[in-house]
């Protein structure tokens, strides 16, 4: 990771994503992601669910996102429901629990899908533009830059546990089954990805403070591309 003067070095900014797809205003594309959302929650047959499906894959071919993002997707996605299914088959029984589970599992991905699609296919100062009209610019600033770093934080979640994997620590798939193994997954993952995520909101407040944030009342957004 390169930083230099605690601002985010142009190599690290590169991760972010430019405009993809047709050129849609972000206000619009925000509000078409929101809808598709609540329809997520809202849908209850498997007919509805699988109509969402459709409409989201559509919208990842349309904003050519390309199949290496489908296929990360549906791997969270089989992630998702295995954990949901375990803890739906935990309460109410395994008969009883694998069903609802999916069902439960695939509102929550559906759900969550649009949202990521959003930030992969809208520039950053257009998040920021588009959420300042909705909430206070403060407010909007500070989460369009938490959902925009998310990606970062991510990542570099991934390099610890890859580290600490080579380091000896248990935390394969075949380790975290068993209960004796999850001291590892505290102290060498989530512990570290604590203070990382601690290290990464330092960087952004000293980044805003270089650039006078919150010295003028009328916040400016670079236009874009």
């Amino acid at each position: 990771m390169c930083r230099e003067g605690g601002l985010l070095c142009n190599e690290e900014m590169s991760r972010y994503p430019d405009q993809k797809g047709p050129n849609i205003p972000a206000g619009l594309k925000l509000l078409c992601c929101t809808l598709l959302s609540i329809c997520a929650f809202a849908a209850r047959p498997v007919w509805a669910l699988i109509v969402l499906s459709l409409i989201n894959i559509l919208l990842v071919f349309t904003f050519r996102l390309g199949i290496f993002f489908l296929k990360k997707e549906i791997r969270v996605f089989i992630w998702q429901s295995l954990i949901i299914m375990g803890l739906y088959s935990l309460r109410f029984g395994f008969d009883h629990g694998l069903l609802p589970g999916f069902l439960t599992s695939w509102q929550l991905f559906l759900a969550f899908v649009p949202g990521v699609i959003f930030i992969q296919t809208t520039p950053r100062s257009q998040v920021a533009r588009t959420l300042s009209r909705i909430m206070p610019w403060k407010m909007a600033f500070v989460l369009s830059t938490s959902i925009q770093f998310m990606g970062l934080l991510l990542e570099e979640i991934r390099g610890i546990y890859e580290a600490q994997v080579l380091k000896g620590g248990r935390l394969l798939l075949k380790d975290i089954w068993k209960p004796w193994n999850w001291p590892d997954i505290i102290h060498c993952l989530i512990v570290p990805g604590i203070v990382h995520s601690m290290a990464v909101a330092n960087q952004i407040a000293l980044a805003a403070k270089a650039r006078d944030f919150g010295k003028n009342n009328k916040r400016t957004y670079w236009p874009g591309a």
